[in-house]
């Protein structure tokens, strides 16, 4: 009896070390998140937007702030974003990329709407 329980926290032990061990490939934190799809990590990835070979964005699939490049107004507030986290190196493109993320209904219609208008969309190393 002593034995089983000795290989079960052995078990657990390297079961939960190997878990916790993948954040060292993937460069993710890991986050416990209980509830429906339960998961140990969540890895979102992230994208960047190149348009003439120039990275012009990152963007994210999950709901957060649009940073831009150009000097914000003083009296502007971040506001969050339904389904996308976005930061801007090209202000420039920004209103294009706004104007897109306007029509767009989710994020991968963002990334379709962008690939038709001539960017290129790219998944970021982690």
């Amino acid at each position: 009896m002593k034995k089983k329980i000795i290989w079960i926290i052995l078990i657990l032990v390297i079961g939960f070390g190997f878990i916790f061990s993948i954040n060292l490939f993937l460069g993710t934190e890991p986050v416990l998140v209980f509830g429906p799809g339960w998961s140990i990590h969540k890895y979102v990835p992230t994208f960047n937007v190149y348009k003439n070979d120039k990275l012009v964005a990152t963007i994210k699939p999950q709901p957060g702030f649009i940073t831009s490049a150009a000097t914000p107004m003083p009296d502007q507030k971040l506001e969050k974003h339904s389904f996308i986290t976005a930061s801007s190196f090209a202000p420039e493109e920004e209103n294009n990329l706004y104007n897109l993320l306007n029509k767009a209904k989710d994020f991968n219609d963002y990334v379709y709407l962008l690939k038709e208008n001539g960017y290129i969309v790219l998944l970021a190393h982690p």
